[in-house]
Formats: C-alpha cells, structure tokens, sequence
C-alpha cells in the first residue's frame, strides 16, 4: 500500500473515517444543534445540511488555501500564519475587512457553543450530582456562570502556550481531538445503531477506550513506540506522525468493549433508546431518505473531481 507521513494509506484513511464520525456524532457544539430540533426527522436533514457544508465546501475554502500557501508562502514561520497570509495579500483593503470579520464571528460562535455546552454539563451532570445536590435553581446558575469564566480563562491560556509551538494550533488541536472524541464517537454512534448496548459495555467501554488512547500519547511521549516499531520493523505502519493508526486503535478497542460486555450483560440492563417506535430517525422519512441519496451522490462527484485532478 502507499505509504503516507500518517503511515500507510488505509491506515491513514480508517483514522480520517474514525476521527470525523467521532466528531460529527459526539462533539459539543455540533450535537446540541440537532438535539434543539423539533422532531427526529428534523434533526437527520440538520445533519444532513451540515454534511453538504463539510462535503462540498470545507475542501475548497481549506484544503485549497492551504495547498496554495504551501506554494506561494514557503517559508511561513507557523502553519497558522497560511490564512492571514494570503488573505492579506490577495483581498483588497474593504474585503480584508470583511473577511477579517467573518472569521472572527465564525469563531465566536463555536467559542460561545463550546462554553455553553462546558458549563452545562459541568453544571448539570458534575457539580448538582456529585458536589452540591438539592441547592436552588438560582445557585446552580450562578455556579454555570463562574464555570464559564473560568473555561474561558482556562481556553485563552492554552491558546497562549499553544501559539508557541512551531506546528501551528491546528495541529495540536487535532491531536487533542485523536485523543479523546473516538472513544466518545464509538459509544455515540453504538448507542443510536444498535439497541442492544448496555450502559455497563459503554461506561468500560469508554474506559478501555479511553485508557487506549492516553497510554499511546504516553507511549509515543517517552519514545516507546518508535522503539517498538524499529525492534519489530513496523516502521511502515507506526510512522513519526502516528495520529490516524491511535485513532483507530482506541475507536476499535472501544467498539470491541463495548459490544463484548453488552453481549454478556444483555438482558439485565438496556439503554433506554429514543428512537423505538419512531422509524423516522432511521431514514423512513421520505426527505430524510431523499437527503441522504442526494448526498450518496454528492459525495461520489466530489470525490471524482478531486481524484481527476489530485491524483
């Protein structure tokens, strides 16, 4: 197979699969827009909106500008630097303006979701049930509010210390991502495709998975795994940049743990499931079935172009 700086080809394809299901399916600020929805049906065409946006334009506003930095602006001193570089030099003073704005509005608005949704959970399913139960609605309120402050704090700090490193803050946040969405991704994506999931098989699932994912960060940091690659000659498959191969690991693991276990306790305990008795959310939906067909389609162009004209 074709060898790539992620490792082999399928390796490197499986990981990019794992990573977006992972992300689309559990992240933050993405679930909680369908999760408004009026109905199931409603929430399957939001999804299926969302992934004409990520389909078909994500690889032209990104893919594209970043392949055009790399040719034009060689000698960037950080990968961060791509976007502001070319925007600065391409757009003329009014429309540098405006795409100024339009990023910073595109980024305060994931910001706001993300602190939405940490405080929250923190405030819901942290704080009212392990720490202070039985208190007013006005106090655990008021506790979201600091929870808020303090991410925030805690966000523009890591921003800081991340802006140092010579790999760019894209970079580190997709292997922040690698790390802990596929174990939640596996469990999300389980639970909805399979009513036969226990909460014991995805609580040790997400454990086993979980532990997976930290004990290669760890295993890479202290130089552990590029020795076992040189002593078993896996040099092929675990590369320097072994992102997609911890991705699919821990996403598989997490799978397997989860399945085994719930098969062993069937029967004794089941996930409640939202969606028995309404088919709608399995595409029985006939616009639901329509996006999903359109979006077969879709995909399948796109990805002929980029095969026409990348290959």
């Amino acid at each position: 197979p074709e060898e790539t700086p992620f490792g082999l080809l399928p390796i490197m394809l499986f990981g990019i699969v794992f990573m977006g299901l992972s992300y689309w399916s559990c992240e933050a600020q993405v679930v909680q827009r369908p999760l408004s929805a009026k109905n199931p049906a409603e929430a399957s065409v939001s999804y299926m909106g969302a992934a004409v946006w990520y389909v078909v334009i994500v690889p032209f506003v990104i893919v594209i500008p970043g392949l055009v930095a790399v040719v034009l602006f060689p000698d960037l001193a950080s990968n961060d630097h791509a976007m502001p570089t070319l925007v600065k030099t391409f757009l003329p003073p009014g429309l540098y303006g405006v795409a100024v704005v339009g990023l910073i509005a595109g980024f305060l608005s994931s910001a706001d979701s993300q602190i939405n949704a940490f405080c929250a959970m923190f405030t819901a399913d942290i704080y009212r049930k392990l720490i202070r139960p039985n208190r007013s609605e006005k106090h655990y309120v008021f506790v979201g509010k600091v929870a808020g402050v303090v991410f925030t704090l805690a966000a523009i700090l890591t921003a800081l210390l991340v802006s140092l490193n010579s790999d760019g803050m894209f970079l580190f946040a997709v292997s922040v991502l690698a790390t802990i969405m596929p174990p939640f991704g596996a469990i999300s994506l389980l639970g909805v495709l399979w009513k036969r999931a226990t909460a014991t098989g995805a609580l040790l699932g997400l454990i086993a998975g979980g532990g997976t994912a930290i004990a290669l960060v760890l295993a890479a940091v202290a130089g552990n795994l590029a020795a076992f690659a040189e002593r078993y000659e896996l040099t092929r498959v675990i590369t320097s940049d072994h992102l997609y191969l911890r991705t699919s690991i821990s996403f598989l693991v997490t799978l397997a743990v989860t399945v085994g276990v719930s098969l062993v306790t069937q029967g004794k305990e089941m996930i409640p499931s939202g969606a028995e008795g309404d088919d709608r959310l399995f595409g029985d939906s006939p616009r639901t079935a329509w996006f999903g067909a359109s979006m077969l389609i879709l995909t399948g162009l796109v990805y002929l172009f980029w095969s026409y004209y990348f290959a």
